[in-house]
């Protein structure tokens, strides 16, 4: 149970905490380690945490959908063995639940690896986006596009 004592505690830590407008006046940079924790942690929260929103949806909804289907299917093939081993050994009706079994198994463990594989590179593209987070690069001055009548299309890129 809460009681006054606890509220006071607590107001009086928060007064303790440093004000925002009291401390130096630096540029926020995420962390890549940051990120790329937050990517393992929670799908999206590396791309948030690195102000890629847009990003950071699709990366929760594919991340999300590939989990909920991968749960599917592990269900799915736990099911067919719990079947197979309702039938005598050596029976045919045995030997055509594992044999979907074997099929649902190979399903599954491509699926295990697809969002492994998502997962990983999720977490390295939030990484890098940490790394490069405020890297600003002028491509008025290294790319140019042209169009004359005279020479046709022209497209310059300096390194």
């Amino acid at each position: 149970m809460v009681n006054g004592k606890t509220y006071l505690i607590l107001f009086v830590l928060v007064l303790l905490l440093p004000h925002p407008s009291l401390a130096k006046e630096r540029e926020w940079k995420p962390s890549p380690r940051g990120a790329l924790l937050r990517a393992f942690i929670f799908p999206g929260w590396g791309q948030f945490y690195n102000h890629k929103y847009a990003k950071g949806v699709g990366v929760m909804l594919i991340e999300s959908a590939l989990i909920a289907k991968l749960a599917q299917r592990w269900q799915t093939t736990d099911q067919l063995w719990q079947e197979s081993r309702s039938y005598p050994s050596g029976s045919g009706e045995r030997q055509i639940y594992q044999d979907k079994y074997m099929k649902a198994e190979a399903r599954r463990n491509a699926y295990v690896w697809w969002t492994s594989g998502f997962i990983v590179l999720s977490a390295l593209d939030a990484y890098v986006d940490a790394y490069l987070f405020g890297f600003k690069r002028d491509f008025e001055e290294r790319i140019s596009f042209q169009v004359s009548p005279a020479w046709g299309v022209k497209f310059m890129w300096r390194f």
